[in-house]
């Protein structure tokens, strides 16, 4: 019989895809077999005419999973559907669910909520009833920094009731996490809910792709499209006169550096630090020898139209919505798992064990 552990939260960016990955690579080193749905998606975009959700892409990759992406999320509820017409296919979506769930060859199906955990409730299609159609575990996650993080995890408590197994506290403040951490298993625990994890802030997690910081600004990368999914941990802004711009761009490393295009001067002297990338703001192009040198050291060059202060704006909140598909950030989440998530709480309640000698 498969087991079902479903992974919800109260806001989208909370963790819920690097939970399902983390977990799915450590039941699968037990010798567990393990697959993945999304039952209800209300964020799937269109790709060769079919609504494809990015995280059940990222899991299908990651699990080596035999279906489509599409087939792993039976239920897509369109923002710009009526409520008439997704009401009349509440019943089919259950149904959808249900055989979706009886045909993954697997011990273990790891379902993956929707952003929020009210998503589908007014058509009786809510994270709660999936939970009852599925028979599933839940383990509720909650970003640390979020409002009222930890009374909407008692909130989750009362909706999903005995088949809460627990709660992940993703992103505690690493300044202090011991004091934090203790002050989170007391509260919850006052309220009879298990901690089973309390993850700290780690830099790698938040960082943010060139590629990504190129579609949130609209920019055009113009060079070493090659290494445009290299992580980016740091904006620093090239405003300054060039004598201490050297001293100013070694204090971070990882960067991305916002200059203007008509600060040549500028452009070159980051070059010569740890910057992953530039993004040239104005209307003219980057200077050809700080565009020559760029070439040189691979660090590809965004060329956006917009001034300095917008492109700020644009890019305010970028970390928090970055993307966890990389393979540096997958393994880190792991590392962190295995150090602060109770697995052997999980493993009794949904008494799963390992299928190595």
């Amino acid at each position: 019989m498969v087991t079902a552990l479903y992974i919800v939260s109260w806001e989208g960016s909370a963790g819920k895809t690097a939970l399902c990955a983390g977990l799915s690579a450590r039941l699968r080193g037990e010798g567990l077999k393990v697959s993945y749905l999304k039952p209800i998606t209300t964020k799937a975009t269109v790709v060769n005419d079919r609504p494809t959700d990015a995280d059940a892409e990222l899991m299908r990759s990651l699990l080596g999973l035999p279906a489509t992406a599409n087939a792993l999320t039976p239920c897509v509820l369109g923002h710009d559907a009526s409520a008439a017409s997704v009401a009349g296919r509440a019943e089919s979506c259950r149904q959808s669910i249900s055989a979706a769930l009886a045909r993954a060859a697997a011990d273990v199906v790891i379902l993956e909520g929707p952003p929020n955990i009210a998503d589908g409730a007014e058509l009786d299609l809510s994270p709660a009833t999936v939970a009852q159609t599925c028979d599933a575990g839940v383990i509720v996650i909650a970003d640390y920094g979020s409002d009222s993080a930890l009374d909407k995890i008692v909130s989750a408590a009362g909706l999903f009731g005995p088949r809460l197994i627990g709660a992940v506290v993703n992103q505690v403040p690493a300044y202090d996490f011991s004091y934090s951490s203790d002050s989170v298993r007391a509260l919850l625990k006052g309220k009879n809910i298990n901690v089973l994890g309390l993850l700290p802030q780690d830099p790698l997690l938040l960082t943010v792709s060139i590629r990504e910081i190129a579609s949130q600004v609209g920019g055009l990368i113009l060079n070493a499209d090659e290494f445009a999914d290299e992580l980016v941990e740091n904006f620093m802004v090239g405003s300054m006169s060039l004598g201490p711009a050297l001293d100013y761009f070694r204090r971070k490393n990882d960067k991305a550096v916002i200059v203007s295009s008509d600060r040549p001067d500028i452009q070159l002297v980051s070059l010569e630090t740890s910057t992953r990338c530039l993004v040239v703001t104005g209307s003219g192009q980057p200077a050809p020898l700080a565009l020559a040198r760029a070439d040189e050291l691979g660090v590809p060059i965004i060329s956006v139209r917009q001034d300095t202060l917008s492109v700020l704006n644009a890019l305010e909140g970028v970390f928090r919505q970055t993307s966890f598909g990389y393979p540096r950030k997958i393994e880190r989440f792991g590392e962190l798992l295995s150090e602060y998530f109770d697995y052997a709480a999980l493993y009794k309640r949904l008494n799963l064990k390992s299928k190595i000698a």
